[in-house]
């Protein structure tokens, strides 16, 4: 079958690593195409299958977002707006026999007459993210989040009458969309996998070394990373000497960097691979305090045979098997303990580590995603 996978990204192994799983579980079945936006730099993609990529500058996709402000759609869809890539689209739209539109924003590309299948991969609720975020993000961002939740929402429930076959990445995203969709919309969840051959263990932790990763210009990862340095890192330093904390992850604002005045941290920005530093860890952290959807940071540490803390909502969309191969904790002092109880017995973290990813192969691989778009696929397309 020929799929057209449309993406307001590039995909590759950090960034758009969603994009990437998708396009690997379905090449070796499918004829893939892909067409995406590059804003801003040099578009790193790992490639697979034919690629047609336009690019925009940062630029003008902030005047873009702030010359839309007053139009009804999100302001994430006004900076990704490409008249290029509509028409790149629409020009290969009679070529495939389903398109598959990675996010909302991707929608824009998409004309809504079109005649053949198409699944919307919101991945995540967005307006149940902004939703959510609006409690703890600075006064003066209150009111973008606010119109960004009120947006959102609204396009949601219109794509939905034009659009009627959706995947997000968990439960907790479908209940919400279900909620708030057109009543005959069809939501299938598809969570998020890892490529467990490329994620593989190849070395031993180091001594005392805590990991954490991700898209540090996001505001998920930075509430998440601030709350650990001032409210977790204190008490695990109390009581292990020596121990080093690495942040690693491209785009760090100042205020992260200036944490490094500690020589306990290390705010290493976009490395070549993320593996060399994850397994590095004798602990990796994910202390998430909002979001929808799943964490990729989890899943990965797992395959490389890392143990985790995380919080409930850091491990939200993950099933109850691979939760009990985690160490959960949402107060500080528990979260602090878990981490200490990690670094002076490594037994235990080899050991729920090595759980964690026998359960994450078993759940979690690129075989499953094959699996469940394939039904999806064959459900749709007659």
């Amino acid at each position: 079958m020929k799929i057209l996978i449309v993406a307001p990204g590039v995909p590759n192994r950090f960034h758009r690593i969603r994009l990437k799983h998708i396009i690997d579980a379905l090449d070796p079945d499918h004829k893939v195409t892909g067409c995406y936006l590059n804003i801003g730099g040099s578009p790193s993609s790992n490639k697979n299958g034919e690629e047609h990529i336009e690019s925009k500058s940062r630029l003008l996709s902030v005047a873009d977002s702030l010359l839309f402000l007053a139009f009804p759609q999100p302001m994430e869809i006004s900076y990704c707006y490409s008249p290029a890539l509509q028409e790149k689209v629409r020009e290969l739209i009679p070529l495939h026999d389903v398109i598959i539109v990675k996010r909302l924003r991707a929608l824009q590309y998409v004309p809504r007459e079109i005649k053949i299948p198409v699944i919307i991969d919101s991945t995540d609720a967005m307006s149940l993210f902004y939703q959510k975020a609006l409690a703890s993000v600075s006064p003066w961002q209150k009111p973008l989040y606010f119109e960004e939740w009120i947006k959102y929402l609204l396009y949601e429930k219109w794509a939905s009458r034009h659009f009627k076959n959706w995947v997000v990445c968990s439960e907790v995203d479908a209940y919400y969309l279900k909620k708030i969709l057109a009543f005959d919309t069809k939501i299938w969840v598809i969570p998020n996998v890892v490529d467990t051959k490329y994620y593989s263990v190849n070395s031993t932790p180091l001594k005392n070394i805590i990991v954490f990763s991700g898209l540090m210009e996001k505001y998920v990862n930075q509430s998440a990373i601030y709350y650990f340095l001032e409210r977790i890192f204190p008490k695990i330093k109390n009581k292990i000497s020596g121990v080093k904390l690495i942040i690693a992850g491209p785009n760090p604002p100042k205020k992260l960097l200036s944490y490094q005045k500690d020589n306990a941290v290390s705010v290493t920005g976009e490395v070549p691979d993320i593996r060399d530093v994850i397994s590095k860890a004798s602990v990796v952290v994910t202390p998430t305090l909002i979001g929808t959807g799943m964490r990729n940071k989890i899943l990965q540490a797992l395959s490389l045979g890392r143990p985790v803390v995380t919080t409930r909502i850091g491990a939200q969309g993950i099933n109850e098997a691979v939760k009990n191969s985690l160490f959960i904790a949402d107060d500080a002092d528990t979260f602090a303990d878990y981490v200490v109880s990690l670094l002076t017995n490594p037994s235990l973290g080899e050991k729920m580590a090595k759980k964690g990813r026998d359960l994450v192969k078993k759940y979690y691989s690129l075989e499953t995603m094959r699996a469940k778009y394939n039904e999806v696929i064959g459900t749709i397309v007659k």
